[in-house]
């Protein structure tokens, strides 16, 4: 029957697990006829040795691409298991430098939101401590912009009685 199929010279043969159910002598009598084909035929197996036998490309669809190694089985095993160790490899190192660049992002948006502060919290501070800290500059602005304002209205002016001059609704 394997002989027929080869039979037509313009025929490109698919064989699907073509030694199932033989026994040795015939597995090998197949293994023999395929080495020994001239034309080209594709192979699909689950025996690894059956297929080191009889390929010397290896077409193997993976993650929703064809690759073509021109190798035979046990060649495109080793072959896929240096890729794919090199990109797990590759894939451990990125994800190291994500989580690094995650915590050196973390470390310079709380520096420059104690720089922003002017303020280091301390470790353990409390809660009133740490919101005093945080209401620090509205505070510091606020007492900044009072002096501002009595530079401009110069020292207040005391009243012979010791009490201030000047009109009842000025502030």
């Amino acid at each position: 029957m394997l002989a027929a199929c080869f039979s037509e010279p313009d025929a490109f043969v698919l064989l699907d697990e073509p030694n199932n159910h033989l026994d040795l002598a015939s597995r090998q009598q197949v293994a023999q006829y395929l080495r020994e084909a001239k034309q080209g035929y594709i192979v699909v197996s689950h025996d690894r040795a059956f297929l080191n036998q009889v390929s010397d490309h290896v077409l193997a669809l993976e993650n929703q691409q064809v690759h073509l190694y021109r190798d035979d089985f046990a060649g495109y095993e080793q072959t896929k298991k240096d890729r794919d160790g090199f990109n797990q490899a590759k894939d451990r190192k990125l994800r190291r430098e994500i989580k690094e660049l995650d915590r050196s992002q973390k470390r310079l948006a709380a520096f420059a939101n104690q720089a922003e502060r002017g303020v280091r919290v301390k470790k353990g501070a409390t809660a009133a401590e740490k919101a005093e800290l945080r209401d620090k500059g509205f505070l510091s602005k606020r007492a900044a912009k009072v002096m501002k304002r009595s530079k401009e209205r110069g020292p207040p002016q005391r009243g012979p009685a010791g009490g201030k001059t000047g009109s009842a609704g000025q502030h």
